[in-house]
């Protein structure tokens, strides 16, 4: 049935089902196959046949089978051409087909079309769906056409491809037929070849093979040397099928010579075997030294037609050929000739003798001989090898053997500086077969480049030609995956750059076989989309075919109904005001002079004046009076309505899923300055899961131009690798785990040159095995430094824990050089120690041999002072039970220091074994105040801690709670940074695990638009207030003062007034008291309250290393000031659990400072429930358990008398 006829929904299913181009794509790689196949044949078919013809020699035989040949070639020639053909039409007929499977529609669009069609159809029952189904109906009469045109499209490429290809011709045999007689004739011309010259080349086998001659045939074993020789015919044809390329040694170098080996298809023989037998039976030498003048072979050597058939150009053309030159060039006759056991041979008087015949140089200074001999080809594999092979000088012949060419080269075959391995070319390379500068692998080319067949520079993988890969045959560059031509891809066959996934031939998508660009799906050929199969863009869905599809957004919405509001006010006022006195001052004055000169009756001159009125003070009124009363209550309150509220969260509908990128991006939750795809990104343009940087591929890259998984640095592939420039800079890293600039391969470190591999957690350095250890070469936990073996050792070569110094073999030893445990000092022997060169245990000075010495170069048991030789009592100190203690008030055995409960302490106030500090509870502890094993740091609650104030195990930093954290401040495992809750951390204030640069963690705000909230209230009180009270009297005296008169006054008689001062009398004034009664201050006010509150509140939740906490702390719910990890500690700058006031504490419900343990009260203190009866801020010395007081240790002290305190106390208040 033709497709024309045919609905789209079969044409669509018959395109989309089945296998697709697949089979005629492997078609048309069959083709190409077989087409090189046909040329190959044609050109070395054509090289043998213009070989024949110039041969000369071989007569009128080579020209018939050239003339024979010729159509055979030439038909290779057309069939290869025709092949070739057919592969490119198998391609066109690929691309006609997945053109027109492009333009198809997709089943499922047709599905939905018809299922829109019976729904309207059904539901049509007034005709109110007829424009619906009319359209409808159109579309699917559109879908019908574009198949069609699909079809007809892919008809006709599929068409025309096949017309073009052309018929194959057949093979002319038939020209073949007459070949055989001329191939005979030419045979029978050279059967006597093998003779010429009159020796039979059988005939000097048969002497070489038998009797006391050199025995080869039983020498060689399955070699069978004279019957492969007896039918050996010096034409090409034969010599031509002998595989030579098979030889080749078992073994070479100085300690395989002894076993050196001839593999052949016959078998394998020692080549020491032949050495031996010529070295050691006179009669092989005999033979060899007699061998140049028997008749045989002079009349051999000598003839002219051995010569002859030398010079001829066919077996000139044979040396020169290509297989000759392959055979010479390989390793196999390289090696062959290298062993040891050939340059002994060689070197035999008897062969030397033979080599220096005269007959023997006339024959090798044939010029076919010489010009074979002395070719390129041949001299630059021979020149070195066969220079020096004398017997005895094994170190010459070592050197020799290696063939290196430059200096610091080790292996064989180097040309250049410093490579390890063989054949290397360049500088600096490790492996085999390297052409470049700092190669690590084999057959590299380039600069910086680690693996197999790498072209390219600082790629780590197999067959990379562009630049820091990670993976196999990237042509591009900084992709981790394989066969990646774009750039900055994770994954695999990405067309594109910065894509995440495989098959993506569009840039920064995340997913499968995107054509587009920025998608975060499968099979997007449009842009920005989410989802699958999208042609159009910016659209979240299936198969969408416009823009702007499918955009979803969030939207919820908190609804409040109205809020009834009724608040009684109540307010009982009785109030007493007694007011100070008031004192009201007037300043002094002074009235001018009165002229009283303008009276009729007043003489002139007469004045008054001036009156000076002195200072006036009026002290009072008091003012007491009571506001309210004793029964009096203010009333008031509100009421009224709030609401209703709608408080609505919303995301905004756009392609993807809560995205708040700058620029529209597909995916989920990304953000930045611009577009991306994936998931959690945070910058532009890149493409994944959570990476922190633009242009980037992968997962947690932290970075620029980065691709893989947890990269952190610019320009990088691979997994784990960190650069060592700041971040603008690029840092050209590929592999696994690389430290540095330039750098492939897996954990190379570059800046101190040494790798980042070890085994475990939380480890910085090289090569360790174990958790928390800082250094290089250290096995267990905690340590660091350099090659310890053990746990909490701080130094170097220490093999043991907690030792503080270098080259320890013990526990808890505090210095250099000592063996033992909880020696204090350098180079003591024994334990418990305190100096220098002790040997014993318990000594207390220097150079002591024995037990419980106290002093000096003692060599005895409890001796006193120093020098002296013999014994003392079982203590040497004072105030000591138990035996050899050599301190004072020691508990135990062999302790030297003060105060201490157990065995070997060399420090004070310790209880258990081997502290060479103060106040540790525990084993092999060096540093003070620590609970456990083995810290060398102090206030730690745990083992190995070369930090201090840890919660934990094997923390080299300080205020950790967990184990192996390298850095401080950590709630978590295995962090390197600080201030990290979490494990993994590299960088430093995150939250969570694997992040690699610092304050990953990201603050949250959350916008809320508030909706118009009305507020409807009415606020009303009674402020009718009573105020009783009274103003107390107030008496004002004014003081006296004088009034000058100078006045004269003419009546009928004149009086005079003059220098009369009067002084006129001031009664004081008296106010009677004020009462106040019944007085009423306000009344009820009403006082309408309506508003409406509108606008934004942002929610916002600032990013911060912990959850809880009060101040920058890791951990959860910490309290106290900042640098604090762990849980609900309000405790400063400490770790662990619910530890409260002071600071600088671990462990579990400790309360004070310097604490470590579980349930300690007071300061400087460590072990289980121990109590301090000092100051809080005095140092109690306190180690062990349930002990109270203070420079305690042990068990239990204190508590007896506290009982009996106690019992005492009882009986008192009977």
């Amino acid at each position: 049935m033709s497709f024309l006829t045919l609905p789209p929904e079969i044409n669509s299913l018959n395109m989309l089902l089945g296998a697709g181009s697949a089979p005629m794509s492997s078609v048309a790689t069959a083709w190409d196959g077989l087409a090189a196949e046909l040329g190959s044949a044609s050109s070395f078919f054509e090289s043998v046949t213009s070989g024949l013809i110039d041969g000369a020699w071989q007569g009128p035989a080579a020209g018939a089978m050239a003339a024979a040949a010729s159509p055979y070639a030439g038909w290779l020639s057309a069939a290869g051409a025709a092949a070739e053909q057919a592969a490119a039409q198998a391609r066109v007929v690929v691309a006609a087909f997945e053109s027109a499977r492009s333009m198809i529609v997709h089943p499922a669009l047709i599905a939905g079309n018809r299922n829109s069609l019976v729904r309207l159809a059904i539901s049509n029952l007034f005709g109110q769906n007829w424009p619906a189904i009319a359209a409808a109906e159109a579309a699917y009469e559109e879908f019908w056409a574009q198949d069609i045109v699909a079809m007809l499209s892919y008809h006709g490429g599929a068409s025309a491809a096949a017309a073009a290809l052309t018929p194959f011709t057949k093979l002319p045999l038939g020209q073949l037929a007459g070949a055989g007689g001329a191939i005979n004739a030419a045979v029978s011309q050279l059967s006597g070849l093998a003779g010429a010259g009159g020796t039979n080349v059988k005939a000097v086998v048969a002497t070489l093979s038998s009797g006391r001659g050199l025995k080869l045939g039983s020498l060689l074993g399955g070699f069978n040397l004279n019957a492969v020789l007896s039918g050996l015919h010096l034409g090409t044809g034969n010599l031509a099928n002998l595989n030579l390329h098979n030889l080749g040694l078992g073994g070479t170098g100085v300690g395989a010579a002894a076993a050196a080996r001839l593999s052949t298809p016959w078998g394998n023989f020692s080549l020491n075997q032949i050495t031996n037998y010529v070295n050691s039976h006179g009669g092989v030498q005999s033979v060899l030294s007699n061998l140049s003048s028997s008749p045989a072979f002079n009349a051999w050597v000598n003839s002219g037609a051995l010569a002859s058939q030398l010079s001829s150009p066919a077996v000139t053309s044979l040396l020169s050929g290509p297989a000759v030159s392959t055979l010479l060039n390989g390793t196999s006759v390289s090696t062959l000739l290298s062993s040891p056991s050939v340059s002994t041979l060689l070197s035999s008087p008897s062969v030397s003798s033979l080599l220096s015949h005269g007959r023997l140089g006339s024959l090798l200074s044939n010029p076919t001989i010489s010009s074979v001999l002395s070719g390129t080809n041949l001299s630059a594999k021979l020149s070195s090898l066969l220079s020096v092979h004398s017997v005895g000088s094994a170190e010459a012949a070592v050197a020799d053997v290696f063939g290196n060419t430059g200096t610091g080269n080790i292996g064989f075959g180097n040309t250049g500086d410093n490579n390890i391995g063989f054949g290397n070319t360049g500088n600096g390379n490790v492996g085999i077969g390297n052409s470049g500068v700092d190669l690590r692998g084999i057959l590299n080319s380039g600069v910086g480049n680690s693996g197999l067949f790498n072209t390219g520079s600082y790629n780590t993988g197999i067959g990379n030609s562009g630049v820091g890969n990670t993976g196999l045959f990237n042509p591009g560059n900084f992709n981790t995956g394989i066969g990646n031509r774009g750039s900055y891809n994770t994954g695999s066959f990405n067309e594109g750059s910065f894509n995440s996934g495989d098959f993506n031939a569009g840039d920064t998508n995340t997913g499968w076989f995107n054509t587009g660009n920025l998608n975060t799906g499968i099979g997007n050929s449009g842009d920005i989309n989410t989802g699958i199969g999208n042609s159009g863009n910016m659209n979240n869905g299936m198969f969408v075919r416009g823009d702007a599809q499918g955009m979803t957004g969030f939207s919820y919405s908190i609804h409040i109904d109205q809020i009834p509001v009724d608040f009684g006010l109540r307010v009982p006022i009785n109030m007493t005001i007694s007011g100070g006195t008031l004192d009201i001052t007037t300043q002094p004055y002074t009235i001018g002079t009165i002229n009283l000169s303008s009276l009729s009756t007043v003489n002139d001159g007469s004045t008054i004046g001036p009156i000076r009125v002195p200072t006036i003070t009026v002290s009072g009124p008091r003012l007491n009076f009571l506001v309210g009363g004793p029964t009096y209550t203010l009333f008031g309150g509100i009421s009224g309505t709030v609401g209703p509220i709608d408080i609505p969260f919303s995301i905004s509908a756009g392609p993807g899923f809560g995205n708040t990128s700058g620029a529209p991006s597909s995916g989920f939750f990304n953000s930045g300055s611009g577009s991306s795809s994936g998931f959690f990104n945070v910058g532009a343009g890149s493409s994944g899961w959570q990476n922190l940087a633009s242009s980037a591929s992968g997962v947690g890259n932290v970075g620029e131009l980065a691709s893989g998984m947890r990269n952190l640095g610019n320009s990088m592939s691979g997994w784990f690798n960190a650069s060592s420039l700041d971040s603008a800079q690029a840092a050209v890293v590929s592999g696994f785990s690389n430290v540095g600039s330039q750098v492939s391969g897996a954990f190379h470190n570059a800046v101190s040159d040494f790798t980042t591999l070890s085994i475990g957690l939380g480890n910085q350095g090289g090569l360790n095995v174990g958790g928390g250890n800082i250094g290089d070469l250290n096995f267990g936990l905690g340590n660091v430094g350099a090659n310890n073996f053990g746990g909490g050792n701080l130094g170097n070569l220490n093999f043991g824990f907690g030792d503080l110094g270098s080259n320890n073999f013990g526990f808890g030893n505090l210095g250099d050089g000592n063996i033992g445990f909880g020696n204090s000092g350098s180079g003591n022997i024994g334990f418990g120690n305190t100096g220098n060169g002790n040997v014993g245990f318990g000594n207390f000075g220097d150079g002591n041999v024995g037990l419980a010495n106290w002093g000096d170069n003692n060599s005895g048991i409890g001796l006193l002072g120093s020098g002296n030789v013999g014994f003392g009592g079982f203590n040497a100190g004072t105030d000591n039970v138990g035996l050899f203690n050599s301190g004072h008030g020691n508990r135990g055995f062999f302790n030297s220091g003060t105060g201490n409960t157990g065995i070997g302490n060399a420090g004070d106030y310790n209880t258990g074994i081997g502290n060479t500090s103060i106040a540790n509870t525990g084993i092999g502890n060096t540093g003070s105040y620590n609970t456990g094993i083995g810290n060398t740091g102090s206030n730690n609650t745990g083992s190995f801690n070369v930090g201090s104030f840890n919660t934990g195990d094997a923390n080299p930093g300080d205020r950790n709670t967990g184990s192996f954290n390298g850095g401080s401040i950590n709630t978590g495992f295995a962090n390197a940074g600080d201030l990290n809750t979490g494990s993994f951390n590299t960088g430093s204030m995150n939250l969570g695990s694997f992040n690699l640069a610092d304050s990953q963690a990201q603050g949250i705000t959350i916008p809320i638009n508030l909706p118009a909230i009305p507020i409807d209230l009415v606020a009303g009180a009674n402020l009718a207030i009573p105020i009783t009270g009274q103003f107390d009297p107030l008496t004002v005296y004014v003081p006296q003062f004088g009034i000058p008169v100078n006045v004269s006054v003419a009546f009928l008689v004149t009086i005079n007034f003059t220098g009369t001062q009067l002084t006129p009398p001031l009664p004081p004034i008296v106010i009677n008291p004020i009462v106040l009664k019944d007085l009423m201050v306000g009344g009820s006010v009403q006082v309408p309250i309506d508003m409406t509150i509108l606008g934004r509140l942002n929610l916002t939740l600032p990013a911060q290393p912990g959850i809880g906490n009060s101040a920058v702390s890791s951990g959860y719910f910490n309290g106290g000031s900042v640098g604090t990890s762990g849980f609900f500690n309000s405790s400063d700058l400490s770790s662990g659990f619910a530890n409260a006031n002071g600071a600088l504490t671990s462990g579990w419900y400790n309360s004070g400072s310097l604490l470590s343990g579980f349930q300690n009260l007071g300061t400087a203190i460590s072990g289980i429930a121990n109590t301090s009866t000092l100051a809080a801020n005095t140092s109690a010395l306190i180690s062990g358990v349930g002990n109270i007081g203070s420079q305690v240790s042990g068990f239990w002290n204190g508590q007896m008398s506290a009982l009996q305190q106690t019992w005492a106390d009882w009986v008192a208040s009977r």
